[in-house]
């Protein structure tokens, strides 16, 4: 893994620094099909479905009205069954990324403002990276 992540850096780092729009996916092929439970047909599809026939106008209009709330907003908290998280976003900047550089896309981001956050989080879905299987995670 440290040799595959040495060697991939320098392509990460071209991409982080540019304007290319571009996709980082693990290729659509029979493994990743079998373990999202699609045929590859299906996950083609839906792949292209996804990054090459989004709306990504109606994308940014929805965006504009979270960009506001967090422009305005002092304290967010998301509350859920396994989750308790309270962060200031007070004056921090806030961007809508909309498939202008990565797909998939629509995200908004931001940063909480320092040590600000207070949280419980627990991730219960089963997810594999870089060959890891991850599972049941509490912060």
């Amino acid at each position: 893994m440290v040799e595959y992540n040495n060697k991939l850096r320098p392509i990460l780092n071209l991409y982080a620094n540019s304007d290319i729009r571009r996709i980082l996916f693990y290729y659509p092929g029979k493994s990743l099909a079998k373990r999202v439970g699609m045929s590859v047909k299906q996950l083609r599809e839906y792949v292209y479905e996804v990054c090459c026939k989004t709306d990504w106008n109606k994308i940014k209009q929805g965006n504009k009205v979270l960009l506001k709330m967090l422009d305005k907003a002092d304290k967010v908290r998301i509350k859920t069954k396994d989750t308790d998280l309270t962060l200031s976003v007070k004056n921090i900047t806030t961007i809508s990324s909309c498939g202008r550089t990565k797909m998939t896309d629509g995200e908004v981001f931001t940063k909480p403002v320092l040590r600000s956050v207070n949280s419980h989080v627990i991730f219960d879905l089963k997810t594999h990276f870089r060959g890891i299987t991850i599972d049941s995670i509490w912060l």
